[in-house]
């Protein structure tokens, strides 16, 4: 799987699919020791590019092992949101 995404890196390129992010609403989740910068960036540019995003970064690491069910509650949460 990681050769895969190595191999894609370009295509699979979230921050450059923001335009066509936008046309949907759209849950960005990081985690605080992980690449939670990478996640505010892609929220910030669908936002600019006039996305609805909610945005939120939990103090976690990437698998958030312990704060699955404050994530899985955030999740809920913004799926109820939804219209």
């Amino acid at each position: 799987m990681a050769a895969e995404i190595i191999a894609h890196r370009r295509e699979w390129n979230f921050m450059a699919w923001a335009r066509e992010l936008a046309h949907s609403a759209l849950l960005v989740i990081g985690a605080s020791k992980s690449d939670a910068e990478a996640n505010r960036t892609l929220a910030d540019a669908v936002t600019r590019a006039g996305g609805k995003v909610s945005a939120l970064t939990l103090p976690s690491d990437h698998a958030f092992q312990d704060h699955r069910i404050a994530l899985a509650s955030e999740v809920v949460d913004w799926l109820e949101g939804l219209p």
